[in-house]
């Protein structure tokens, strides 16, 4: 799991400081699930950073 910190001075506005994951993977039935809550905005997905991400979940959740 990948994780990042909200604190509560910056975008979104929390109410407390916050752990939120970002990215999990998990096997279902026979198959692979892979989640990324990156990719809100344009500026986000083509991060080079991101695409890698996203990349990389996919190739293990074809596997």
């Amino acid at each position: 799991m990948a994780t990042t910190y909200f604190d509560r001075v910056i975008p979104p506005l929390v109410w407390r400081p916050v752990v939120m994951p970002i990215a999990w993977i998990k096997k279902y039935g026979e198959g692979s699930v892979y989640y990324t809550s990156l990719g809100h905005s344009p500026e986000i997905v083509t991060l080079p950073q991101v695409i890698t991400m996203i990349r990389r979940g996919m190739v293990w959740a074809a596997r």
